[in-house]
């Protein structure tokens, strides 16, 4: 609750612990590379560990190909709809076809 009272930027609040990260069409992408990798790898097994990348589709074709790298890096699994497995291609990370399952999980 004091996130969303207290937060400067915009906030999407599950209370469940099934954090998104939500890269908009203006962002500096290498920021959000970085925002993602300390969100979801750092600790991932803590409540707060991001589980959902959510990506505006006018950024998908620049991001994700930097996204997915640095997941690999990290080790990170990627379960990915269509456009994500699509971009996929020729990227070291690896991407699983993501159920409705995967949407509403905390790993």
């Amino acid at each position: 609750r004091t996130v969303v009272e207290q937060s400067t930027v915009p906030v999407i609040e599950t209370g469940t612990g099934n954090c998104h990260v939500y890269v908009d069409a203006q962002t500096d992408l290498a920021m959000a590379v970085d925002i993602l990798i300390n969100s979801k790898a750092q600790r991932p097994s803590v409540c707060n560990a991001a589980e959902t990348l959510l990506v505006h589709k006018d950024v998908a074709d620049a991001f994700l190909p930097l996204a997915l790298d640095a997941l690999a890096e990290a080790g990170v699994t990627v379960h990915g709809d269509e456009h994500v497995l699509a971009r996929a291609e020729g990227s070291r990370a690896t991407v699983v076809a993501a159920t409705a399952e995967d949407w509403e999980t905390e790993y």
